[in-house]
């Protein structure tokens, strides 16, 4: 036998060396893949751990419950100190729907996540008193994508919105609240 060519071993090298960068690409694919699987695990569970004290802030400050239930019946009317504790709830609500329509944009949140993070500030801008600070003060307030957000699943869900306010007894004192005439 003849031996190889310096062409066949300067061919066989290149050959190794594509397979090595296709080996090398595919690791690198799966190792994104399992990253995005982390972050998107992380967003999530940030997303949930700031949003858990939605309902025990109500319980552990009646003045707060009060006046979210006094901004929901009627914004306008309603005193600072109401105003105040109110727009200190809504605000951190829609802090987390904003969050969440980030997330899903960027696909680090499921898409039925995002839009429960929307259901809990479209149901409290859904009522009058919501609707007062909303159309006056606060899409002017906030980012326009969960703005616009919000408008979309208000004017998608609302009367399932309606509906949840009904059921949802602790967030007012009787029915009137329930908006029956402002629908986005």
């Amino acid at each position: 036998g003849r031996g190889m060519t310096l062409e066949e071993i300067y061919y066989i090298g290149q050959t190794i060396a594509v397979i090595a960068i296709l080996g090398s690409l595919a690791a690198i694919w799966v190792q994104l893949r399992k990253d995005h699987r982390l972050a998107k695990a992380t967003a999530q569970k940030e997303l949930l751990l700031y949003n858990a004290d939605k309902f025990s802030v109500l319980v552990d400050h009646p003045s707060a419950l009060e006046s979210l239930q006094t901004c929901l019946l009627d914004y306008d009317n309603a005193s600072s100190r109401q105003k105040t504790e109110f727009l200190r709830y809504l605000h951190k609500n829609i802090m987390t729907a904003e969050t969440a329509v980030y997330l899903d944009q960027d696909k680090l949140v499921a898409s039925v996540s995002h839009q429960k993070f929307l259901a809990w500030p479209a149901l409290l801008l859904g009522t009058v008193g919501g609707r007062q600070f909303w159309d006056r003060e606060g899409q002017r307030i906030y980012g326009e994508d969960v703005v616009a957000a919000l408008n979309a699943y208000m004017e998608e869900h609302s009367s399932d919105l309606k509906a949840l306010y009904k059921t949802v007894a602790f967030l007012h004192p009787d029915e009137t609240g329930v908006d029956k005439e402002a629908t986005p």
